[in-house]
């Protein structure tokens, strides 16, 4: 069983999340659930998933890249999720 499946079974399963984060101190971000790259630099990754956007920032390194999935590495000085 999946670590998400573990987590969202621990709250009850009120909620089906559209995406997971985990922020590891400030030096890795893995990100499933989006939906596409909507940009992509050195400094800022965007991503769009089904009703929210995640701009990741700071000096990145795409460590893996996998469909809906994606580990950065570096650096991490900003993690902000808005409503589409």
């Amino acid at each position: 069983m999946s670590f998400f499946n573990e987590a969202i079974k621990s709250v009850g399963n009120k909620f089906t999340p559209e995406f997971n984060i985990i922020h590891l101190g400030g030096n890795a971000l893995y990100v499933d659930g989006f939906r596409k790259i909507t940009k992509i630099s050195d400094e800022k990754i965007v991503l769009l998933c089904a009703r929210k956007i995640i701009e990741i920032s700071g000096e990145l390194n795409i460590e893996g890249l996998e469909q809906n999935a994606i580990t950065l590495t570096g650096k991490i000085t900003g993690v902000t999720i808005n409503d589409l």
